[in-house]
């Protein structure tokens, strides 16, 4: 069975839709365009971002690095200073306690002074020498040693080296340095009880 044929078209309608179709054509492919202009635009704003970004980011790490530099730097010259300054010091108190450990006894100023000092041994009727009164030295050599002050001199040596040994131990030295220290500066034979001191008990060094 045949299909009826459709009625065509009027010539003027026909025409209008074709004008209406290819501007539709024509204005999709504009906006096509423009949709791919912008998407250019876009990509270029993100790069340009993107790179300066980066740029920001390398230019406050580098500014970081170059301050803890400074700081680290500082850090180490100041370290070193101190170092000498402490080295500086434990040389000046072991220089001052061996003038101190050097120094005559301040007994007297002269063998004169010195004979006058000393008190004469008297002899009572039986023949012996007299008591000296309240109990104190009862020979001329006890005399001496008490007038000497050798202990308050061994005591300042034995201050003097417990400090030399702290400040030492401070700055880093390790025991057998300082014993070894002790040794030749302070003239110290039994560095143990010292050393155990500073240190804590450890092995005494012969």
């Amino acid at each position: 069975m045949n299909r009826p044929e459709e009625p065509a078209l009027p010539a003027s309608l026909a025409a209008r839709v074709e004008q209406i179709v290819r501007a539709a054509e024509r204005e999709a492919v504009t906006v096509q365009r423009d949709l791919e202009s912008q998407r250019r635009v876009a990509e270029a704003e993100a790069h340009r971002y993107l790179v300066e970004a980066k740029r920001e980011a390398d230019s406050v790490a580098e500014a970081g690095v170059a301050r803890l530099r400074e700081l680290s730097d500082e850090l180490v010259a100041r370290a070193n200073a101190a170092r000498d300054g402490l080295d500086e010091l434990v040389e000046a108190i072991a220089r001052a306690t061996a003038e101190i450990g050097t120094a005559p006894p301040l007994s007297s100023a002269s063998g004169a002074s010195g004979a006058e000092a000393e008190p004469v041994e008297e002899v009572g009727g039986g023949g012996e020498p007299e008591t000296p009164p309240h109990g104190g030295p009862s020979s001329p050599e006890e005399r001496r040693r008490a007038r000497s002050g050798t202990p308050d001199d061994g005591r300042a040596r034995h201050d003097a080296a417990r400090l030399v040994a702290i400040e030492m131990a401070v700055a880093g030295r390790s025991r057998a340095e300082v014993d070894g220290h002790l040794r030749e500066a302070f003239q110290i034979t039994d560095t143990g009880a010292l050393l155990d001191d500073v240190f804590g008990a450890g092995p005494r060094m012969a």
